[in-house]
């Protein structure tokens, strides 16, 4: 019973989270997308579907920012690729775009209603910020679903209570929620963002940043991102007002 009740609270959680939620929040960041150039060969196109193992793959023109369709692996599979009439261009289907802003209880009722089940996802300057699919979407209510081609990650590895590692990429909104902290989600996607965003620089390792009773301290860090932090939770202010 006390199970139940706390799996209910978590989900009457997440749904009330969800109202307010952006496609942002949600997205793969562009960095994490496999997207295809349109010239790829078909033999080449095959191989990355093969080993990537998603279903739908956004295809760009030149620069990864050109979207020009996408391609799902079902139609490729369904055509011969030794066809010399045979192009990457002509198993396109369009691609649907949502803004960074848009509420994913709006984008989950297009999908619905277009039938689709991902959005490249545009920014301000109307480049690719990342993908969103209606696996995120539903993932935002009924927490992590794993399928076959999911890869196990750990994204936060509990120390205490008020400490824990997290990679780089993961989300803000994941953090808050998991840890029962505040921290803010328009500064960065990722913790990656997040610390870069505060620092104005690249991060280093040793880097650190405060942001309220929180502290992130860069743990790892290559040339372009921060692989791995800490974050410390001060929660002693909170103690000392409960005891008053």
């Amino acid at each position: 019973s006390g199970l139940l009740d706390q799996a209910d609270g978590e989900m009457i959680r997440r749904i009330l989270d969800f109202d307010e939620m952006t496609a942002e929040q949600v997205m793969v960041p562009r960095p994490d997308v496999q997207s295809i150039e349109l010239a790829t060969s078909l033999e080449e196109v095959q191989q990355i579907v093969a080993k990537d193992g998603h279903s739908r793959f956004p295809v760009y023109q030149e620069v990864p920012d050109a979207i020009v369709g996408t391609l799902y692996a079902k139609d490729l599979l369904s055509c011969d690729p030794a066809d010399p009439q045979t192009t990457l261009d002509k198993l396109l289907r369009p691609a649907y775009y949502a803004t960074t802003t848009q509420p994913i209880n709006v984008l989950l009722r297009e999908f619905q209603r277009q039938k689709v089940h991902m959005a490249v996802v545009i920014d301000e300057f109307g480049g690719m910020a990342g993908i969103v699919t209606l696996e995120d979407i539903i993932e935002e209510i009924v927490g992590e679903i794993e399928d076959e081609y999911d890869r196990p990650t750990v994204p936060l590895q509990r120390i205490s209570g008020n400490e824990a590692l997290v990679t780089g990429d993961t989300a803000v909104h994941d953090l808050n929620r998991a840890m029962d902290i505040e921290l803010p989600e328009d500064e960065g996607v990722t913790i990656n963002g997040l610390i870069q965003h505060r620092l104005g620089t690249m991060a280093k390792l040793g880097d650190k940043v405060e942001v309220g009773r929180v502290t992130l301290l860069v743990e790892r860090a290559t040339d372009r991102e921060i692989t791995s932090a800490r974050v410390r939770i001060d929660r002693t202010a909170e103690a000392e007002e409960t005891k008053n």
